[in-house]
């Protein structure tokens, strides 16, 4: 679907530290988008301080995107 959009997009995987690999990516670029799992230890606030710090410090506009309440998959790195 969003490849017949006309939108251009450029998926990266990168390995380190969230906050400062997302400060990182996001320089010329249009928009960042990511996932969230809402795990930043607050009750009802639904993202996390990953989140948080991109919405404040990115070059470019942010989409956070909310995983669906109780389908939350964890996978957790080596």
């Amino acid at each position: 679907m969003l490849k017949d959009s006309g939108v251009q997009v450029r998926p990266i995987a990168v390995q380190g530290r969230a906050s400062p690999v997302l400060s990182e990516a996001n320089e010329g670029a249009a928009l960042l988008a990511f996932g969230t799992r809402g795990a930043g230890g607050f009750p009802g606030l639904r993202s996390g301080s990953v989140a948080s710090h991109c919405v404040h410090h990115a070059t470019c506009p942010v989409t956070v995107i909310p995983a669906p309440r109780g389908k939350v998959n964890v996978c957790r790195g080596q």
